[in-house]
């Protein structure tokens, strides 16, 4: 049986990822480019791609990927996850992971901010108390303002997409503070807001009293 984590996650990602569109004149269906995957365009043109085959995508070449994902998985899925989504949609897991360096370089460590999930980075996240990788995932949350502004400003014409899109990632990656994996996804989408017109101050004040 499939991980319960990585089968939200695959679940998760897929609710975020749209229908069919031209990302950049390239065909594209759940989040899977032609571009990149010119091997399966005739099924991404008659947007016939399986769950299967694009859940397999999204975790061979995306969350196997991730350096130490098995550890993050177990201690932290809602770091994992922010990670995850962040390389699926093109270097947005490096905001996530330069927050993550300049917390660590508030405890003792020395990290260079480069955004890149190295050895030195993970070490440093596994040898601090959770309370403070809690502490990590918090000032990460409270940066969504600037997050959503920084992938609005370098991808401009996508603007009112990009900020629903980091939203959403923020929300469910809370969300995977929850144990209760199994009953997670229903209740969060019992919770789950008009992303088309929820602003981005509306989103902090709530994420800051929730």
């Amino acid at each position: 049986m499939e991980n319960l984590v990585r089968k939200s996650f695959m679940t998760d990602l897929m609710s975020i990822e749209g229908g069919f569109t031209l990302d950049g004149g390239n065909p594209t269906y759940r989040g899977i480019s032609s571009r990149i995957y010119p091997e399966l365009k005739a099924e991404i043109e008659s947007q016939t791609l399986s769950d299967d085959v694009v859940s397999d995508i999204y975790r061979n070449d995306y969350l196997y990927r991730i350096l130490g994902y098995e550890w993050l998985e177990s201690e932290h899925p809602e770091l994992l996850w922010l990670l995850f989504v962040g390389k699926v949609h093109g270097s947005g897991d490096e905001d996530y992971i330069r927050i993550m360096q300049t917390e660590l370089n508030k405890l003792n460590n020395s990290l260079s901010i480069d955004g890149i999930l190295g050895p030195k980075t993970l070490q440093a996240l596994k040898s601090v108390r959770r309370s403070d990788r809690n502490k990590i995932f918090s000032s990460i949350l409270e940066s969504s303002a600037d997050l959503v502004s920084f992938r609005q400003d370098s991808v401009g014409y996508a603007r009112k997409g990009i900020a629903n899109r980091v939203l959403k990632e923020l929300e469910f990656a809370k969300s995977y503070l929850v144990n209760d994996l199994p009953n997670r996804i229903t209740a969060v989408r019992h919770t789950s807001r008009d992303w088309d017109h929820i602003s981005t101050v509306d989103y902090e004040f709530q994420m800051r009293r929730s």
